[in-house]
């Protein structure tokens, strides 16, 4: 595995690679890390084609991910670029399920990872030598009370979290108890945030 915390360094290296041969570059990561920009970026400085999931193959307000895009379209997308000689970099969480539900495995797999002072923000989310039930009810928990606390701030009394974005979180956690593709990935990108 190697890290880059530069992304100029981390598109030279990738199109480097990808201009050898056309390939799938899966950009993942928690919901919010910064996907989207890193593929921008690495497909506006580079040849790669983007392939963006939520935006052109998500069908939007469903409360899921993974069963709620649109397979047949993605699949013709990515083989037709791959077919034409371009490398092409697709996001979206959970991305090596969905490229796995098309039959498909990326070349370079790059995980995308939030670091204030050094640490991994999200990190605390994934110990997988917990249980996965035990995860998922605490952030439940931890969701509610941040509810309840904002609906408190704006004097709206209790607040009830919503069941379609607690089960995207849960299904996040859910793949990444599956895939660790935290520990699969070929690369770790690191964006450093300020506190």
């Amino acid at each position: 595995m190697i890290q880059f915390k530069s992304i100029e360094k981390l598109a030279d290296f990738i199109s480097a690679i990808a201009d050898r041969n056309p390939c799938i570059i899966s950009i993942d990561g928690v919901d919010g890390s910064g996907k989207s920009c890193l593929s921008h970026y690495l497909t506006h400085n580079t040849k790669l084609r983007y392939i963006d999931i939520d935006g052109e193959y998500l069908i939007p307000n469903l409360g899921k991910y993974v069963s709620c895009i649109e397979y047949d379209k993605l699949e013709s997308d990515i083989y037709q670029s791959l077919v034409s000689g371009d490398s092409v970099v697709v996001d979206g969480i959970c991305i090596s399920k969905i490229l796995e539900n098309i039959g498909l495995i990326a070349n370079i797999k790059v995980y995308v990872k939030n670091f204030v002072l050094g640490e991994w923000f999200d990190g605390d989310l994934f110990d997988y030598s917990c249980n996965i039930e035990d995860v998922i009810a605490a952030k439940r928990k931890d969701d509610q009370e941040f509810a309840d606390i904002e609906a408190t701030i704006e004097c709206r009394g209790t607040a009830i979290v919503a069941c379609s974005e607690e089960s995207m979180k849960e299904e996040i956690i859910r793949y990444h108890f599956e895939y660790h593709p935290d520990h699969s990935a070929d690369i770790i990108f690191g964006w450093l945030k300020e506190v």
